[in-house]
């Protein structure tokens, strides 16, 4: 019975050792941008590939040598033991050079990509858009200059890490009026005169979204405004904000998205063909994920008929839309494309693009390719 639970003991303690010895190996290999079928190679061959392969020929051999010359099988060390000496070696040979190389860096990318083995789930897209409703508290003092008739409204904050200062700017539209407030490190020293006269020679550069010449606003604090003047007097002094079925659109996206967009539109507008009356309203936000921009959406149709349609209208863009980018950008176009995911339930449309930073990277310099 002992000898029973001792193997039982010895089996559980070398699983437990030999899995941590697997990712720690693993994840050192993953975190130096190699795939995974080369951490496996790595982190299977220091468990359990090399330390039982080892022992089990070692102690084979080792039985012939004593049968052949007839000598007691007795010893100072026990199969245990010696068990225990080869895992050591086999451990040091793999991990030594890596912490000569990383020091305690190979802690590091244990604990970043110790579960790189476990399949990461897809996505439910149908679950976009329905989570805990998130909160605008450092944004509401711009939130609430938005008029109430906007149609469209644009967040973005930057919480200032890597030592940059944070920032939030908020921008609005609605039939031809808008308005933009910014406050903290988003505004610069550039003279108010001369942004605005880019903004306005600018404008018409977005023809689905006409706006009104823009003015500066005085406002009664630190806030940086600009609006069209059919909006001049709706947004200082700040008010309630924009309607309630746009504010419930924003508390879709995920707490920690920088970027928020919602829109509920009223004014038809063309963009690429798609039919904005076939829309009762919508959000779309961007986040990092990893190396990665997610970049997530949901919208309620004004029927599954138009549901379907919208699905179908916004792939087709997306793909057609790529036929007349140059040769050298195709490549790294349909990198992108390819990640796009559309469905529809009924009268909900979601969508989700998980983006690699470098094919974003790449899709910005290959307009140099020759």
């Amino acid at each position: 019975m002992a000898n029973v639970r001792g193997r039982i003991g010895f089996g559980v303690v070398v699983s437990l050792l030999g899995v941590i010895l697997f990712i720690v190996a693993s994840a050192y290999v993953i975190d130096h941008d190699y795939n995974k079928i080369a951490a496996a190679i790595v982190g299977g061959f220091a468990f359990p590939v090399a330390p039982l392969a080892w022992h089990l020929v070692a102690e084979r051999r080792r039985g012939s040598r004593l049968a052949a010359a007839k000598l007691p099988t007795k010893a100072a060390l026990t199969g245990h033991d010696r068990f225990w000496l080869r895992f050591a070696v086999v451990a040091l040979a793999v991990l030594g050079p890596m912490f000569a190389s990383s020091g305690f860096g190979v802690f590091g990318a244990a604990w970043r990509h110790g579960l790189w083995f476990i399949p990461e789930r897809a996505p439910d897209l149908g679950s976009i858009g329905n989570g805990p409703a998130r909160d605008f508290k450092d944004q509401e003092s711009l939130l609430r200059r938005v008029p109430s008739d906007a149609e469209l409204v644009v967040v973005f904050h930057s919480d200032g890490q890597a030592g940059k200062p944070s920032g939030t700017a908020v921008l609005a539209w609605g039939a031809r009026q808008a308005m933009v407030a910014v406050e903290g490190a988003l505004g610069d020293d550039e003279p108010l005169d001369k942004k605005l006269e880019e903004i306005n020679a600018d404008r018409g550069k977005i023809p689905f979204l006409p706006v009104d010449p823009f003015v500066a606003v005085t406002t009664s604090d630190k806030t940086l405004l600009i609006a069209s003047e059919g909006w001049r007097n709706k947004v200082e002094p700040a008010t309630t904000g924009p309607s309630e079925e746009l504010r419930g659109e924003l508390a879709r996206a995920p707490q920690e998205a920088p970027f928020v967009a919602a829109f509920a539109p009223r004014t038809q507008i063309s963009a690429h063909d798609l039919d904005t009356a076939m829309i009762r309203h919508g959000a779309v936000w961007g986040m990092q994920h990893g190396d990665s921009i997610v970049i997530a959406g949901r919208v309620e149709a004004r029927d599954a008929a138009a549901a379907k349609k919208l699905a179908d209208d916004i792939s087709a863009v997306i793909h057609l839309e790529t036929k007349d980018i140059p040769e050298s950008c195709r490549g790294e176009v349909a990198k992108i494309v390819d990640r796009v995911q559309i469905a529809h339930d009924g009268t909900i449309v979601t969508a989700r693009a998980e983006i690699p930073q470098d094919a974003l990277i790449g899709l910005m310099f290959c307009g140099m390719k020759k």
